[in-house]
């Protein structure tokens, strides 16, 4: 299956997370899980069965970047890297 987000075409490797069907905290932890092993040029892209709202504080406080995008499912694709210099989350 083809997970259709890009926002990062300059990294040149992308680590994807299956996390539908796991029940809460599972996608959190496995998310966080991986966050620790993320090298330069390399991002998330996690499929989760809802959107992972108390995910998002967290990724703020340990000063990653990500995207979200809500799928017509009800599913949510989010992509989360490290910031580069002083960028932040738009």
């Amino acid at each position: 299956e083809e997970w259709p987000m890009h926002p990062w075409p300059e990294l040149t490797r992308r680590i994807e997370l299956d996390n539908r069907g796991l029940e809460p905290p599972e996608p959190w932890l496995r998310i966080l899980t991986a966050l620790k092993h993320l090298g330069d040029g390399e991002y998330i892209l996690a499929h989760n069965d809802r959107e992972p709202m108390f995910l998002y504080p967290r990724l703020d406080e340990m000063g990653y970047v990500y995207r979200a995008e809500l799928q017509e499912d009800g599913s949510c694709l989010i992509a989360i890297r490290k910031p580069h210099g002083g960028e932040t989350r738009p």
